[in-house]
């Protein structure tokens, strides 16, 4: 930044007046940051020109992290099936959150691992569907292919004023009767074992 006033700029004693005269100051900027915009174009005429976000995906799991969710997703599906194998299931998720220090991170005894499993899951959902930057944007260029797709839902995955997310509007038109940015699903997922224990005592005193 040069010296002189931050408002009312003269032709005497400010110096980006002085040095611009007539050149148009082009003045490339990021279409996310409205307020830097505005202190260019009031400190020196700027002529902004807009440019897109870099490209934007999910940072997704890796490494023990995956396994971790793989063997949450197994657990949840033997537990109504095989308790046998969801009783192993639960010990190698154990041993895996102790090597790897989760159960600090979560604040949550592994003795606890009923507790653990649903902050477990949770974390990794976030983990994984944390934003980050997937390069950079090049001016001038419009994202294509996978870039342009995991942008566009980038950007409209959460709900603006009364527009909703598009994950929200999926599940409505999907019929489904359930809110995916605010509903636990660990919740979705027992009380749909329930009706299907239910189901299955039904079936077999019928029978």
């Amino acid at each position: 930044m040069v010296t002189g006033k931050s408002v009312a700029l003269s032709k005497e004693s400010c110096y980006p007046r002085l040095l611009l005269e007539a050149i148009p100051h082009f003045y490339p900027f990021i279409v996310n940051d409205p307020g830097e915009g505005t202190q260019a174009k009031r400190r020196n005429q700027a002529i902004i020109l807009d440019h897109l976000i870099p490209p934007m995906t999910r940072a997704e799991n890796y490494g023990v992290l995956t396994k971790l969710e793989h063997l949450i997703d197994e657990y949840y599906e033997a537990f109504t099936l095989d308790n046998k194998r969801a009783t192993s299931l639960k010990k190698q998720i154990k041993t895996l959150v102790q090597e790897t220090h989760l159960d600090t991170d979560l604040k949550t005894s592994v003795n606890d691992i009923d507790v653990l499993l649903v902050k477990l899951d949770s974390y990794l959902c976030d983990l994984k569907e944390a934003q980050i930057r997937d390069g950079l944007h090049i001016f001038g260029k419009v994202p294509e292919n996978n870039q342009l797709l995991d942008l566009l839902i980038a950007l409209h995955r959460l709900p603006s004023g009364k527009t909703k997310g598009i994950t929200q509007a999926l599940a409505i038109d999907l019929k489904l009767d359930f809110d995916p940015l605010q509903c636990n699903y660990a919740d979705l997922f027992q009380k749909k074992s329930n009706k299907f224990i239910v189901g299955l005592l039904e079936m077999s005193l019928n029978n």
